[in-house]
């Protein structure tokens, strides 16, 4: 479990403290990035020059109006969560000079759209892994071959991966047990004969006593910047080009490649995909099945987009007009 903890400074520094402390006896993983939104108000508070210990409307608005980006929904909703959360908590240990912020209307709305590997793209990064790396051999790129698997074949987050332990990898049941993910949730993922034979020979050829199963040529949990450069390296070596917005592609698509492939297989195989979604749901650790929804939108549009363009290609290859085609 993590424990770091900010140096806070405001009126509120013990309070925040036992804030942190509070969630974590709860179960809550409160992390570096989770602390640090609590030190960001902390920092706010200092800001208002108040010896006080309350919290009013007055001062949740002000919070709200501080975000760096005031325009944006997303960043809002975090701004008010952490308000929202250490306000509860106040009043549970009986500050009557705090509010409860009631609920504001923020509606969030992303137009954004995850870059989908194709499976050709796939091969390709796989292909190149496979002929840089000598997987009898450990070092840092050996590791990162063995992630990359993991992230594509069963859709893990990043760092899901690399908190795996020892521990929670069952080699006979070929499963691997990702424990407190995000949402505090809990799964176990199976894996192919293929996949749990790559595990076993890693950590065999890791010949380390770390509990961790990813580790780096110093012997310390591989880190998420050694594997993002990776990523990004691989990305030029196979040739994939920027996306739109000339940004490399996000380690996490590996994750959303996975989850549509997987919906197709299952559309090619005969499935209902609406009876089966509740099934991946789990599998992926979602909190909700809404959020496993959003790929049923994802195959589906691009489903029409291929329709699309193939009566572009083909409107012309007939002697007669179809009615659709005319202007």
């Amino acid at each position: 479990m993590d424990n770091y903890m900010p140096n806070f400074q405001s009126q509120f520094k013990k309070e925040l403290e036992e804030f942190i402390i509070y969630k974590r006896s709860n179960g809550y993983s409160y992390v570096k990035d989770t602390c640090n939104e609590l030190k960001y108000f902390d920092d706010f508070l200092l800001t208002l020059n108040m010896t006080d210990k309350k919290i009013d409307q007055e001062i949740v608005e002000k919070w709200l109006c501080s975000c760096k980006v005031t325009n944006k929904a997303s960043t809002k909703g975090r701004y008010f969560c952490v308000i929202s959360k250490f306000c509860k908590y106040l009043r549970l240990m009986g500050y009557d000079n705090v509010i409860q912020p009631e609920p504001c209307n923020i509606t969030y709305k992303s137009n954004f759209i995850p870059y989908i590997f194709s499976k050709e793209e796939i091969k390709r990064m796989n292909e190149l892994l496979l002929n840089k790396n000598n997987i009898n051999e450990f070092n840092n790129s050996t590791t990162f071959y063995v992630l990359f698997n993991l992230y594509y074949c069963c859709g893990l987050r990043k760092m899901e991966a690399l908190n795996l332990k020892l521990s929670n990898f069952d080699s006979y049941n070929m499963t691997l047990l990702i424990e407190k993910g995000k949402n505090e949730k809990s799964r176990i993922i199976p894996l192919t004969k293929n996949l749990n034979d790559l595990i076993i020979n890693y950590i065999n050829i890791r010949n380390s006593e770390n509990d961790y199963i990813f580790i780096n040529e110093k012997n310390k949990r591989m880190d998420k910047q050694m594997v993002t450069k990776f990523f990004h390296q691989l990305l030029n070596d196979a040739k994939i080009p920027l996306t739109y917005e000339g940004k490399h592609q996000r380690l996490h698509d590996l994750r959303h490649t996975f989850c549509i492939h997987a919906l197709k297989q299952m559309e090619e195989k005969g499935f209902d995909l609406y009876t089966s979604l509740p099934i991946l749901s789990v599998y992926l650790g979602h909190k909700s099945i809404v959020e496993t929804e959003y790929y049923l939108r994802l195959v589906k549009s691009e489903n029409e987009n291929i329709i699309n363009k193939s009566k572009n290609y083909t409107k012309n290859l007939y002697g007669k007009k179809d009615k659709f085609y005319e202007e």
